[in-house]
């Protein structure tokens, strides 16, 4: 099954359930979860179990429940949180010559990392988490490729460039996961060694 990220999901009747956002994996690259954001003029994200999953005509992703039963999923709550880097100082003494500006506002922008509730050691990759080599960034996750057992065994990622194409990674290749990026374990110049082109849409890749 492929877990095609921003795209729709559909109830098997052929209604709009949603749109996939996330894909939660857990540190054995085991996908247990898919966050779904919910149609209707009040959305909400949820968590939905993956093997309420499956592969629709035409390779659009289906939901096998009903309307009522998403209403009783388990919502996907998101905060973002900073991260404060070694070594960072902040002063709560005010800018000389001000009255409202605290200290810090000449001082680098605070870094942040979303932080949903999701089971301690998973990961919630979406379409932006970057795609890392170990020389520099490739591209983002674009899907989530899965075996039978929901086991996560390759992802496809998009490039940055237009004269690159999408390329099918091996689980085997990566790494470090994290919410933020992927980190491959080969150099930009190797990565066609170790991965493939991806195959015509909706077509299962071949891997070994």
């Amino acid at each position: 099954m492929r877990l095609d990220l921003e795209t729709e999901i559909r109830y098997p009747e052929g209604d709009r359930a949603g749109v996939l956002k996330k894909v939660i994996l857990d540190d054995n690259n085991e996908v247990s979860a898919v966050v779904m954001e919910t149609e209707g003029l009040i959305s909400r994200s949820c968590l939905v179990p993956v093997h309420l999953l499956a592969d629709g005509p035409g390779g659009v992703l289906t939901i096998n429940a009903s309307p009522e039963d998403v209403d009783g999923l388990e919502g996907y709550e998101e905060e973002r949180l900073p991260v404060i880097a070694d070594g960072w100082e902040f002063s709560e003494d005010p800018i000389p010559g001000g009255d409202v500006f605290p200290g810090i506002a000449y001082q680098p922008i605070v870094p942040v990392v979303d932080v949903g509730n999701i089971p301690q050691g998973a990961v919630s990759l979406g379409q932006g988490t970057e795609v890392l080599c170990q020389d520099g960034r490739w591209g983002v996750v674009d899907e989530v490729i899965l075996d039978d057992n929901g086991q996560a065994v390759a992802f496809i990622a998009r490039p940055d460039t237009i004269e690159e194409h999408d390329r099918v990674v091996p689980m085997q290749l990566v790494q470090e996961i994290t919410t933020e990026s992927v980190l491959l374990n080969c150099t930009l110049m190797d990565l066609p060694t170790y991965t493939q082109e991806t195959v015509t849409e909706h077509e299962e890749p071949e891997l070994n």
